[in-house]
């Protein structure tokens, strides 16, 4: 990785060091943001930059994600700890944060996924359902904090479905399951009582966890999706893109992993209350993945990396999701 890709004495500079060395990037990762592994001195750290050109939303607020991170940290959950943040563009040329980097492992979501290779693919079932249960607590951790006050999305199922909505139509490429779907959301949407609306992490993912050698987590990152409202809207997006990356790729799943009833009862337990509106929660998850999966196409097609007419615009892991819910 060369040093070239940021000014690398400038950042010294900033963080009152001698010399910052750019190390690498993570194995896996999409395009809303760029984040590099740097060394400060002797400091292992994690450099996160806002993105330059198109890419999975029509504006990038960095703001937003330092502020969940250092409101949950606030709160006693496991998120880096961050170094400091530089909102205004001056001096690397475009926003960006630094956070010390956890010791431990990522599960892989890039293919291969880590249901097909990977630590946690090779580890034991037992090891498997001990990430797993982690896993679960870990975002029922997050639902025991109470409401961020964040500009954008408000608490209720609605408004979340609203956001995915502005996502869809600002991507420009929307097969007509998207809208066919979101029609049957909005007409079936829930009210959530207020009461059990808190934090969301918003991307609550194998992929965004860092594991220690008990298999077990140990710092949630990427908070950019960071609301809140109901944890149905977490615990439903996670068991999604377990699924995602094993039956919806054709892997059978892990193991050690347990079917998505399980998940619901350990979290339940958890957080001391029933899930409520799962079906719902369940479709709108689907329908929130292929909407990202939209934008990460349409800012292929911005990037010259697919061509404007191509069959995965139509077609996709996302979409044929959607028609499967449907029965087609």
């Amino acid at each position: 990785m060369a040093d070239n890709l940021i000014d690398t004495a400038k950042l010294a500079r900033w963080l009152g060091a001698t010399e910052v060395r750019v190390e690498g990037v993570p194995s896996s990762g999409g395009w809303s943001n760029e984040t590099l592994f740097i060394t400060a001195d002797t400091r292992s750290l994690v450099l996160r930059l806002a993105p330059e050109g198109r890419a999975m939303f029509p504006s990038y607020d960095l703001a937003h994600q330092v502020r969940a991170m250092r409101f949950a940290a606030e709160h006693g959950l496991p998120v880096p700890l961050i170094i400091g943040e530089a909102l205004d563009p001056t001096l690397l040329g475009r926003p960006f944060f630094v956070m010390e980097r956890v010791d431990g492992r990522v599960p892989a979501d890039d293919d291969p996924p880590f249901t097909k290779a990977g630590f946690l693919f090779d580890a034991s079932p037992a090891s498997q359902r001990r990430f797993h249960d982690s896993a679960v607590d870990s975002i029922a951790a997050v639902h025991a904090v109470g409401e961020l006050d964040l500009p954008g999305v408000a608490s209720q199922p609605v408004d979340h479905l609203r956001a995915s909505r502005t996502l869809e139509e600002w991507c420009r490429f929307s097969p007509p399951v998207l809208d066919h779907v979101h029609g049957l959301l909005d007409r079936s949407v829930p009210v959530a009582d207020t009461a059990r609306c808190g934090l969301v992490w918003g991307d609550a993912r194998p992929a965004n966890m860092v594991v220690d050698d008990e298999y077990r987590v140990v710092a949630q990152l990427d908070w950019e999706l960071a609301a809140s409202g109901p944890g149905e809207l977490d615990v439903a997006w996670f068991c999604e893109m377990n699924r995602m990356r094993s039956a919806g790729m054709g892997i059978a799943p892990l193991p050690g992993f347990p079917d998505e009833e399980e998940t619901w009862d350990r979290w339940e337990q958890a957080v001391g209350r029933r899930a409520e509106h799962l079906d719902w929660y369940r479709l709108f998850s689907a329908y929130r993945v292929a909407v990202f999966m939209q934008l990460y196409l349409a800012a292929m097609v911005d990037r010259g990396h697919l061509p404007a007419g191509h069959r995965l615009l139509d077609e996709n892991p996302g979409t044929r999701r959607l028609n499967e819910l449907l029965g087609r």
